[in-house]
Order: structure tokens, then C-alpha cells, then sequence
């Protein structure tokens, strides 16, 4: 069996910890503290990125879309892409939220990217992107994000 040679294995590196732990005299929280819940509009940058799940991401994005915190909601989402590469659902919000922040490098690139990736969305008349709907470069990328729904 291989579950017997894991538990041994799991057992050996378990018991030094106990007696390392006797060693070190770590100091005591007193019992009416309670661990002190982080305020989503005062996360930095930094402590966005350190987030390895893509559910709290996704709430995150919620309350920051709600709020309209959009320097937030861009790094929130930027994350979530890193974590889901593969999701146009992602990268669409991330391109519109950066057309909402009137940065059109950004929102194109996502874009063009998305385009040359395979995904199709209509976005003629999306809203989400009339801050950046006025150049050449958007009538290219909407024109060949449609060609991909074909």
C-alpha cells in the first residue's frame, strides 16, 4: 500500500515541528483580539496581486465595478487575467475598464490581442468603450473582433 509509506512520511516531518516550536517563545494575542478584516478600498496594488483565488478576484471586481474604483478594478482584473489566461470574459472587462479610464493603448491592446487570439464579441455599440470609440485602431479591432464571431 502507498498510503502507509506517506503517512510514515507525513508523521517524521510532523514531529520536529513541535519541539522547534517549544524553542521559540512567540507572544500571546490576547483572546479578545480578533483578526483584523482587510478593507477592499484600501488595498494597495501589491496586495492585489498576491491574490491566488480566482473567486475572492471575482468578488473583488464586484465591489470595485460597483464602487467604480476603476484603478482597482483594473488591477483586480489584470490579476484574474494572469490567473485566467484563457477567459475573453476577463479580458473584455479588463479592456473596458481601461476605455472607462480613457487609457486607449491599453484598452486596444487587450483587444487587438483578444482579436488575434480567436475571440469575437460585438462591441459596435457597447457603452462600456465610448471613451475610446473614436479612432481608426477601434473601428479595426471591433471590425475583426466581429469577423471572429463568423
Amino acid at each position: 500500500m502507498k498510503i502507509k509509506p506517506l503517512l510514515l512520511c507525513c508523521l517524521v516531518l510532523a514531529l520536529p515541528a513541535p519541539a522547534a516550536m517549544a524553542q521559540v517563545a512567540l507572544p500571546a494575542k490576547p483572546a479578545d483580539q480578533k483578526q483584523k478584516e482587510l478593507d477592499p478600498a484600501t488595498l494597495t496594488e501589491a496586495q492585489i496581486k498576491q491574490v491566488q483565488l480566482p473567486a475572492v478576484l471575482g468578488r473583488l471586481a464586484s465591489i470595485y465595478q460597483e464602487k467604480e474604483d476603476m484603478r482597482r478594478l483594473t488591477w483586480t482584473l489584470e490579476r484574474l487575467g494572469q490567473l485566467r489566461p484563457s477567459s475573453g470574459e476577463v479580458k473584455l472587462a479588463l479592456a473596458a475598464a481601461y476605455a472607462n479610464l480613457d487609457d486607449k493603448s491599453r484598452a486596444y491592446d487587450v483587444l487587438l490581442k483578444m482579436q488575434q487570439q480567436g475571440f469575437g464579441y460585438n462591441l459596435t455599440d457597447d457603452p462600456r468603450f465610448k471613451k475610446v470609440a473614436d479612432t481608426q485602431v477601434w473601428t479595426y479591432a471591433v471590425e475583426n473582433l466581429r469577423a471572429n464571431l463568423k
